[in-house]
């Protein structure tokens, strides 16, 4: 979770920003906790190559999250895999009445 991106989805409303505290930590008090558990400020520790898979049309998370993590893996040399889904949101759609994953655009990505 990159802790400035607090500003969509849950976050725009007091509840939702209470219920991210209990579930995140609360990123006026523990900034430096959250950074030092973020895996796009850990980049340079990952010794996996790792698969990145957003949705476009995510409310939930914003699609910047994962544009700064692919930013952090190629400035560390690391290797990954990339698929933003146009049109999809935070949970993957039925297609067809069968499961998402069949038709996923990674199920032939290699790294």
């Amino acid at each position: 979770m990159q802790v400035n991106l607090h500003t969509t989805g849950l976050a725009k409303t007091k509840s939702g920003r209470k219920e991210l505290q209990k579930l995140f930590g609360d990123p006026t008090t523990e900034y430096s906790e959250l950074i030092s558990i973020s895996p796009a400020y850990r980049a340079s520790e990952i010794t996996i190559p790792v698969l990145i898979v957003h949705g476009s049309e995510d409310r939930r998370v914003d699609v910047e999250h994962a544009y700064r993590l692919k930013a952090m893996l190629e400035a560390n040399g690391k290797r990954y895999s990339w698929s933003l889904i146009e049109g999809v949101g935070h949970s993957p759609p039925i297609i067809n009445g069968s499961k998402w994953q069949e038709h996923s655009p990674f199920t032939s990505m290699t790294f």
